[in-house]
């Protein structure tokens, strides 16, 4: 059932992206989030890190859907031919079509550079793994929590980084999902800056500007934040088939630190409140204390502190 509604999902999807009618687009999009929402339950209890995996390609495709339907889709060339508007549905991050020869070779550039990087990433995963062998990590909840949120880091864009060098060696131009997250100063960069570009770029295009963007802004942050939170928690409660709480607290908290640090620093008029060999470790400190309320339900469903080489 799983791999049918894996079939069926990007089928229906090509459908919608060639209606032109709003009603029947937007009813099939509804279609498309109901399917999206329930293919995880269909995974058995026992898996739960992969009900959670399911989960984050489904998300994808339903910001995809929402961006269409909403009118609001960001490459319109996506849609100009079949083939197109296949790649714009599988490939996860933003995709544009290159305007000839020069944007292709450059994008192929990008690619090797990107293969390199996913390669120099690889090493990092598997020194992680290394350390997680050779010593006793997760005796102290501080240092199990630092351990964790490098490695879920460089596991996962290794993975992006990988599935999106085929596309780039092939001429298309895909936006970044990391921007060295562990550099960042504060929590407004962290979120808006470094980490998951494919998300700060969809919310802020489907809920942070019809909110008022920047004429309300704390509406807008609150309200991705709250978004965000209720994604996370919705993962959560399907790997472990029960509700939780945890990460929603933990996007809460970190909402409330980002509209904090905005306030602070417009009243300031600054963007940085100290020098970045400050406020870097600062920023990872304070993650690190805040960030068992993420790794609790992450830790049940994937017992990451049990990945080592040997």
């Amino acid at each position: 059932m799983l791999i049918g509604g894996f079939v069926a999902w990007p089928i229906l999807g090509f459908v919608l992206l060639r209606l032109e009618r709003p009603w029947p687009r937007n009813l099939l999009g509804i279609v498309n989030l109901g399917i999206g929402l329930s293919l995880a339950w269909v995974v058995p209890e026992d898996l739960p890190w992969l009900r959670f995996l399911v989960l984050i390609p489904c998300f994808a495709a339903i910001g995809k859907t929402w961006e269409f339907c909403s009118g609001k889709l960001r490459n319109q060339e996506m849609l100009a031919s079949s083939g197109r508007r296949v790649l714009w549905l599988v490939v996860m991050q933003n995709v544009t079509w290159p305007e000839g020869p020069e944007a292709t070779s450059a994008a192929r550039r990008v690619g090797v550079q990107v293969a390199g990087r996913a390669l120099a990433k690889a090493g990092v995963v598997l020194a992680l793994l290394a350390l997680n062998s050779a010593i006793s990590l997760h005796h102290n909840l501080w240092l199990s929590t630092l351990w964790m949120s490098f490695f879920l880091y460089f596991f996962f864009s290794v993975i992006i980084d990988a599935t999106s060098v085929p596309f780039r060696l092939a001429g298309l131009q895909l936006s970044e999902v990391f921007n060295a997250p562990p550099l960042a100063r504060n929590p407004r960069e962290f979120w808006s800056r470094r980490w998951n570009l494919w998300f700060s770029e969809v919310s802020n295009l489907l809920i942070f500007q019809p909110l008022g963007g920047v004429r309300r802004p704390l509406l807008g942050v609150s309200a991705v934040f709250v978004f965000s939170a209720l994604l996370h928690e919705y993962m959560v409660w399907v790997a472990l088939t029960r509700p939780d709480g945890r990460m929603t607290a933990f996007f809460l908290i970190h909402g409330v630190a980002t509209i904090a640090t905005t306030m602070l620093g417009k009243r300031l008029g600054r963007k940085t409140l100290m020098p970045r060999w400050v406020a870097i470790p600062l920023h990872i400190a304070w993650f690190t204390l805040t960030a068992p309320l993420f790794f609790g339900p992450v830790e049940e469903a994937f017992t990451l502190s049990a990945w080592q080489l040997w």
